[in-house]
């Protein structure tokens, strides 16, 4: 439904595959946390934007790296889980290049450390979009606070601008932050035809290995 369509430069949920080698110095990688065995919780809240009160969804998503494999010659990682409190485990393919990760096959930017890059992405219908984004990244450490802790975080952040004259609530912002060694650890959403903010916060994270 067009009006439940969430701007988010990608969903929390899956699967990295690479041809390059996979090393602790690897930027990327280390802002991903992709390693075998690792998992992360998070909790949505609703953001009031008239006066900030905060309401907790009691929507709860988990992610778990389960494996890793090869596709095509490229070595992945198989990651999966929920998004946005749904019951139903998805997945989907990304892999690492030249220190940006894209969705595969179709080559979508999920993340890059190219400071000079601004990605586009349509929200809606391909052809005729209701928003286009254009993401880049702020890679000023800021400190973020969520149930797992506070962390230094980069951010890959949207500016989301409405293509329908009519739309109610202007040119919006969606916040990817990551963290070294940790992964993501917080998006600032919305809803398009919405006026509040939701925010997913890293509750926990760890391995099993």
């Amino acid at each position: 439904m067009k009006n439940l369509i969430p701007f988010f430069a990608i969903l929390a949920i899956a699967t990295s595959c690479s041809n390059e080698q996979i090393t602790p110095t690897n930027p990327i990688i280390n802002l991903m946390n992709l390693k075998v065995g690792n998992y992360w919780v998070y909790d949505w809240y609703e953001i009031d934007i008239t006066n900030g009160n905060t309401t907790n969804l009691k929507k709860r998503d988990s992610t778990i790296i389960e494996k890793d494999t090869v596709i095509n010659g490229r070595t992945c990682f198989i990651k999966k889980g929920n998004y946005y409190g749904n019951k139903q485990m998805t997945r989907q393919i990304i892999f690492d290049s030249i220190n940006s990760i894209y969705t595969f096959p179709d080559k979508e930017v999920i993340l890059t450390l190219d400071k000079t890059s601004i990605v586009a992405k349509n929200f809606g219908f391909k052809e005729n979009p209701i928003a286009i984004g254009y993401y880049s990244l702020d890679d000023n450490r800021v400190s973020i606070q969520v149930p797992a802790g506070n962390f230094q975080s980069i951010n890959f952040r949207g500016r989301i601008e409405p293509q329908q004259p009519d739309y109610l609530y202007g040119i919006r912002y969606n916040d990817n932050y990551y963290a070294d060694n940790v992964g993501l650890t917080k998006i600032r959403t919305q809803f398009y035809s919405l006026p509040n903010d939701l925010e997913m916060r890293l509750a926990k994270y760890g391995s099993i290995k």
